[in-house]
């Protein structure tokens, strides 16, 4: 896997892991704390958004694109 840069990959764990997956598989989670992460949320967002296109632009395809068993 490419290694992406700081502001990626801060977006990356903070929107899309950590708390989609508490949320999604636990049904004790209190969606109050998804909302308490917002403004951590927004930050991740901003860093991502002055990260260079060319990382965005690849992270998106890493995001879209199934990884092949034969790669």
């Amino acid at each position: 896997m490419q290694k992406f840069p700081a502001a990626i990959q801060d977006f990356a764990e903070t929107w899309l892991q950590r708390r989609r997956h508490l949320a999604d598989y636990d049904p004790e989670f209190p969606f109050c704390k998804v909302i308490g992460d917002i403004q951590r949320v927004r930050k991740a967002i901003a860093r991502f958004s002055k990260a260079p296109a060319k990382d965005r632009r690849a992270f998106a395809i890493h995001v879209l694109m199934k990884a092949r068993p034969d790669a």
